[in-house]
Order: structure tokens, then C-alpha cells, then sequence
């Protein structure tokens, strides 16, 4: 007979299945999504309290602004919203064109989007002031779909990494103006499982 196992006191149990996570360190705040329950858990580790959001869609992925106040989620369908981390609410949502994989919260009101889409394998950026939503150009760098994506802290930089792809290859996005740099720096070498 299997020992019944007990769970720490301090160990919280989330509801529903983790599809990201990413915490900010400057706030102490942990971002979830889950599905099975769609939902955001807005987790302050310096408190120990959680608050759960239901959505009505299934996120995928997750960023906060490097302050901690703000964040984006991006979902299994076509879509983004833009999230007030300090109040536990959808401030917008947006419509776009690719089902985002990854996705990045910058500064000035910009986001960046990796796409799911073998079809349309581009990468986004999405301007939450506006709503405008603009692909990058330069292909030559060997950009495909399913890229997992970092904002470099304090720097107006993105790294990002293949992850259908050999070598994986490391991209590095300059977002000095917003929306990304038609120059990208890309690195012929493979990474294995960094991320």
C-alpha cells in the first residue's frame, strides 16, 4: 500500500493545467495561466495571497512590463488583452491575425508576438496604444513559427530562440523605437533546452 503523500503548508495548489508562468522580480508577483480553468492567478510571493481571473478564452502565454503593474496575455485563438496586474482586470482586448505562441510586454506601449502559425510564420508587434499590428521584414535571419522570446531586463532588446528548428539560433530584436528593428542579429548555434 503507497504512503499517502501530504502537501507543505506552503505549497499553494492552482486549479487547472499551467500553460506560463513568469515572475516579476522588481514586483514579487508571479503571473499564471492555466486552462481547465482559462484563468490568470495574479500570485504575490512577498504576501502569499492570489487572486484568480477567469477568462473566456484559453491563454497561452504571459509577460508583465518590467514594473510589475502591467501585462499581456496571449491566447489559443487570435487574440491578446492588455491586463492591469495592480487591479486584477482586462484593461483591453485586441484582434489580431496569428495565434500568438509567445509574447513580450515592452516599453511605450508595445508588445511582441511569436506566432503558432506554421502558415504565417512572422513575428508581430502590436502596439496597445492603437491597436495597430506590425509584422517584421526581415526574413533573411531565418525566423519560423513557434519562437520563444525574452525581454533583455532594463535594455531595449528581445532574445529569441527556434523552437522547430536546427540549430535553434539565437535572434536578437532591437526595440529602441517600438516596434522591432529591421536589422536583426542572428547567431548560427543551438542552445539545447536553455529556456
Amino acid at each position: 500500500v503507497p504512503a499517502e503523500s501530504t502537501i507543505p503548508p506552503e505549497i499553494i495548489k492552482i486549479n487547472g493545467i499551467v500553460t506560463d508562468a513568469e515572475f516579476n522580480h522588481e514586483s514579487g508577483i508571479m503571473a499564471i495561466c492555466t486552462k481547465s480553468p482559462n484563468s490568470i492567478i495574479v500570485f504575490n510571493t512577498n504576501t502569499n495571497e492570489s487572486n484568480t481571473i477567469l477568462l473566456d478564452k484559453t491563454p497561452n502565454c504571459v509577460s508583465q512590463s518590467e514594473d510589475g503593474h502591467k501585462a499581456v496575455i496571449g491566447y489559443s485563438v487570435q487574440s491578446v488583452s492588455y491586463f492591469d496586474v495592480d487591479n486584477s482586470e482586462i484593461t483591453q482586448d485586441y484582434t489580431i491575425n496569428c495565434i500568438p505562441f509567445d509574447i513580450v510586454i515592452g516599453y511605450g506601449g508595445w508588445c511582441y508576438i511569436s506566432t503558432s502559425d506554421e502558415q504565417w510564420p512572422y513575428f508581430w508587434n502590436l502596439n496597445l496604444n492603437t491597436g495597430a499590428l506590425i509584422s517584421c521584414t526581415n526574413w533573411s535571419v531565418g525566423l519560423n513559427y513557434r519562437t520563444i522570446i525574452k525581454k533583455i531586463p532594463s535594455k531595449p532588446y528581445l532574445v529569441g530562440t527556434r523552437t522547430e528548428a536546427s540549430p535553434s539560433g539565437i535572434f536578437i530584436f532591437d526595440i529602441n523605437k517600438g516596434n522591432t528593428s529591421d536589422t536583426i542579429s542572428y547567431y548560427h548555434t543551438s542552445i539545447g533546452k536553455f529556456w
